[in-house]
């Protein structure tokens, strides 16, 4: 009985770190998808955040009346940039972003099948389970010494 229940015990906590696992590399590749589907969009939105914080520590609120220029030359600066080598690489990464985004679904899909058998093995119908295989165990045990001593 404390045999099987271990090898239930084992299978969930496999389960549960395939699951968190699997989930971490969902997240992260569900991140990288975005950031690859419209990289030059990704990194002027990063130069604008950077920029508009320095913006905003100027006094007398005159980083709000320069915000809007600079936004513009940022995007004029990449565009320009864009048309360059960095655009073979902008090509390049919205090129790869569906494979990215394919392995985001299979991590997905992972951690859902890994919570199933996490859940399979934890709860009542693991108990079920658990019960089942003692009795194909003591059933085989049974024939194999029936087998034996009516010899």
């Amino acid at each position: 009985m404390g045999f099987i229940k271990g090898i239930t015990n084992a299978i969930s906590n496999a389960a549960k770190k395939v699951g968190e696992f699997a989930g971490k590399v969902a997240d992260i590749a569900g991140k990288a998808v975005k950031i690859l589907q419209s990289p030059q969009e990704a990194l002027s939105g990063f130069v604008k955040q950077a920029a508009g914080g320095l913006l905003d520590k100027l006094p007398f609120n005159l980083g709000n009346m320069i915000k809007p220029f600079a936004e513009k030359a940022i995007d004029g600066a990449l565009s320009l940039i864009s048309k360059g080598n960095l655009g073979s690489i902008f090509e390049f990464a919205k090129k790869l972003a569906p494979k990215v985004s394919q392995l985001a679904d299979f991590a997905e899909a992972v951690k859902q099948t890994a919570e199933k058998v996490g859940a399979f093995a934890n709860k009542d119908v693991g108990a079920s389970v658990t019960h089942n295989l003692q009795e194909v165990f003591s059933s085989a045990q049974a024939e194999a010494l029936a087998a034996r001593y009516a010899a």
